[in-house]
């Protein structure tokens, strides 16, 4: 990402690939990123939010939500 100053879309659907190749539901994903080009030194940032269900006796289902977050700054 740092290299080419955004996430390409190349890159987004390998990441949504190896997410559900780890088990991870499509459909609960949402992920945000730096959608374009920027400068050199410019601030990037991917994040990644999932909703794990989980199910657990004498409570029934509950979602977790859980958010992951990275920034950094254009190396292009």
């Amino acid at each position: 990402m740092e290299e080419f100053g955004y996430l390409t879309k190349n890159e987004v659907n390998n990441l949504k690939k190896d997410l559900k190749n780890q088990g991870f539901d499509e459909e609960e994903l949402l992920i945000g990123y730096t959608s374009t080009r920027v400068e050199y030194g410019t601030p990037i940032f991917l994040e990644i939010k999932y909703n794990y269900k989980t199910e657990l006796p004498f409570e029934g289902g509950i979602d977790v939500p859980m958010v992951i977050t990275r920034n950094s700054v254009s190396k292009r």
